[in-house]
């Protein structure tokens, strides 16, 4: 019998988001419900990453702000001379 093909599969989401998982094709129930659990596995990761606040995300949050608020007082600066 012949090896099992490999397939490796990678996700790239955004904001650098990546997953890698190897996966053999195979036709039996079992090896797919196997197969099935890492996709899920997969998944979750990925949900879990996708909700965290990371601390990036805060500074760039308080960059656009602050952004704002430097634009904000430069115009008024411009009206006044």
């Amino acid at each position: 019998m012949p090896p099992l093909p490999r397939y490796r599969v990678v996700v790239e989401g955004d904001e650098g988001h990546r997953s890698e998982a190897e996966a053999l094709r195979v036709e039996s129930g079992a090896a797919a419900a196997a197969d099935a659990d890492a996709l899920r596995l997969l998944r979750e990761d990925i949900a879990r990453l996708e909700q965290r606040i990371r601390l990036q995300d805060i500074l760039g949050g308080i960059g656009y702000i602050l952004g704002l608020a430097g634009l904000s007082a430069w115009f008024m600066a411009r009206r006044r001379a």
